[in-house]
């Protein structure tokens, strides 16, 4: 048998990972959150770094047929979140939080990657739960709290997803300029930073995407949260395959897209993992 090698597809911003049960795939759902004419919008991004390409309004990304190799889904039940998906990575199920399933308003999602179900979940850009995660009182805040705190004064969560996948040593993956032990990268982000209360308001308009409206009620306590820095580079491990350059948001990568964002960066761009973060929803 030929022999495999770790490539990660590394996650940023604010999307809603969910496992397709109808199809196998893990699916990326960017909601649309931006109104029309926003000085500062989101961008849905993806490939390796020094070669992204944007997407537009309704794109669907289809990774599962690159050359990703995973593991096969698990069966999840109402309530159940998958056994392998560490409590760093942000997450709640719908039965959890009164959610019923994702609306029915096409208008409401900005986009979406699909990919293999992943061989392992891994998080970068760590902070501690207590220092960066605070919410105002809410269903979907005490589930992911259930989750990912449990009262656990030294809990950390990270501000990007790493999904661990394998491919097959000497076969390419199908991204345009991939190379051997590049990892790539999927990103909904805006360019410049956004404070917690325009977290909020992105927040308060990914609702839409679910049933009922409002359920998602998730917001951020941006009495508590105003100025707090989670960096790159704080982990306590690192997956198979990471490359120290992996937790760079969108544009404060040396290697930025300056056909994408073109407006000077306001460093540091992820103030916590409150800003643009990414969450596993499970039924």
């Amino acid at each position: 048998m030929a022999l495999t090698k770790y490539v990660n597809v590394l996650v940023h911003g604010l999307f809603f990972m969910w496992l397709n049960q109808d199809t196998g795939f893990l699916e990326l759902i960017a909601p649309k959150v931006d109104a029309e004419g926003a000085l500062n919008p989101h961008h849905l991004v993806g490939g390796i770094r020094g070669f992204l390409q944007e997407y537009e309004y309704e794109d669907v990304i289809d990774w599962t047929q690159i050359g990703l190799i995973g593991s096969d889904p698990p069966s999840l039940k109402p309530g159940d979140l998958p056994a392998n998906l560490k409590s760093s990575v942000l997450q709640f199920s719908m039965q959890s939080t009164g959610i019923k399933g994702w609306s029915d308003k096409s208008a409401n999602f900005f986009g979406r990657f699909i990919l293999p179900w992943p061989a392992d979940f891994y998080s970068l850009r760590h902070d501690y739960w207590t220092r960066c995660f605070i919410y105002y009182p809410s269903k979907v805040g005490d589930a992911i709290s259930n989750r990912c705190y449990k009262s656990d004064p030294n809990a950390e969560i990270g501000l990007v997803t790493c999904l661990q996948y394998t491919y097959v040593e000497g076969q390419q993956i199908q991204i345009k300029n991939w190379r051997p032990d590049i990892n790539l990268h999927c990103y909904f982000e805006p360019c410049q930073k956004h404070s917690i209360p325009e977290v909020n308001a992105d927040l308060k308009n990914a609702s839409g995407i679910f049933s009922p409206p409002g359920a998602f009620d998730l917001q951020m306590n941006d009495k508590v949260l105003n100025g707090v820095v989670t960096r790159p580079g704080n982990n306590p491990s690192t997956p198979p395959g990471y490359d120290k350059n992996d937790e760079y948001s969108l544009t404060d990568d040396p290697q930025k897209p300056k056909n994408i964002c073109t407006s000077p960066a306001r460093y540091p761009l992820n103030v916590s993992p409150a800003n643009c973060p990414n969450f596993f929803v499970g039924p």
